[in-house]
């Protein structure tokens, strides 16, 4: 699969997704497009194969099957993968904490954040004060 070598824009995934798709509520797609480094319309397609309904968000996130084909692997660091009730603080203290370098997941109410080496690549701000309810760290099991 081809991968890009710079990250999308959040701005510019959204553009895509409702010009293109005519999706909204695409966290999810928009978390695993970062997440491996692929187009959004391979991302896209790809998850509607394994049951993601357009616009309807979606918690493939956890599936493994459809990680690997897309070439990842995440690791629960705290909390859950899914969107449980554990609070491990807000998405600004959480992201103060994590490290500098590398790829994560934060799952908050109905909606997953993309947080690459250090930076929210996401709509929700740096200052937010959502409560994060798991974080997971991504593995890219391809040659970036």
């Amino acid at each position: 699969m081809k991968r890009r070598t710079e990250m999308y824009e959040y701005a510019d995934l959204v553009r895509i997704a409702k010009t293109y798709y005519q999706d909204k509520n695409c966290c999810t797609v928009v978390a695993m497009t970062h997440a491996t480094m692929l187009g959004f319309g391979k991302v896209f397609h790809t998850m509607r194969r394994y049951g993601r309904i357009t616009g309807k968000g979606g918690w493939l996130f956890n599936n493994e099957e459809l990680k690997a084909e897309l070439g990842i692997s995440t690791e629960v660091i705290e909390g859950h993968d899914y969107w449980g009730y554990e609070k491990l603080g807000t998405v600004s203290q959480v992201v103060r904490r994590l490290p500098k370098q590398g790829a994560y997941w934060l799952l908050v109410r109905a909606h997953i954040i993309h947080v690459e080496n250090g930076e929210i690549m996401d709509w929700v701000k740096s200052n937010s004060r959502r409560q994060v309810t798991g974080i997971l760290k991504i593995t890219r099991e391809f040659q970036s």
